[in-house]
């Protein structure tokens, strides 16, 4: 399989077209997320305006925030880029985590999720609310997760329901 970190030409030109340097980016956000960091106020501001322009290229919110932030345990395997992923910024993302497009952790009633090491987090997948993701957990492609998953767990959503209009229904409502 072909790996686009492996030939600094395809890495550079990965970054100049989708405005996203993987390796400055979360550099970058270490600095900028860490309140302990002694790097001036002002040097800290200017990587958050670049860490937030990169963000929004790529319409993603990884819960950056001038010495606060997600968190992120290790930096997480993210295949597809930044690429329509929002982060609260009040999460918590395990080691060695696979997330992948379009993904939403986000928080309700000022809780967020925490999610343990090893997970792996499907495309458009949403996590919400105060909950806790287990270690080595798979979320599939689509899931909605509002409660707790238990550690070794994977998740998918059940199989569609399909709502068809009765003739009545039909004919007295034919808008379309």
């Amino acid at each position: 399989m072909y790996n686009r970190y492996k030939n600094k030409f395809t890495f550079w030109l990965y970054s100049c077209i989708f405005s996203y340097n993987e390796r400055k980016y979360w550099k970058w956000r270490a600095i900028v997320t860490d309140p302990k960091s002694k790097t001036p106020l002002l040097i800290k501001f200017f990587l958050l305006i670049k860490l937030k322009k990169m963000e929004a290229r790529n319409a993603a919110s990884l819960g950056t925030s001038l010495n606060a932030g997600a968190i992120f345990k290790g930096q997480p395997r993210l295949p597809h880029g930044i690429a329509g992923i929002f982060v609260s910024q009040s999460a918590v993302i395990g080691n060695n985590c696979l997330i992948l497009q379009n993904v939403t952790i986000g928080s309700a009633h000022g809780k967020a999720p925490v999610i343990g090491d090893n997970c792996i987090i499907g495309a458009n997948a949403t996590i919400i609310g105060g909950i806790t993701v287990g270690n080595n957990c798979k979320i599939g492609a689509g899931v909605t997760v509002f409660k707790d998953v238990p550690d070794n767990t994977t998740v998918v959503s059940n199989s569609p329901r399909y709502i068809t209009k009765s003739e009545e229904q039909a004919t007295c409502y034919n808008y379309f």
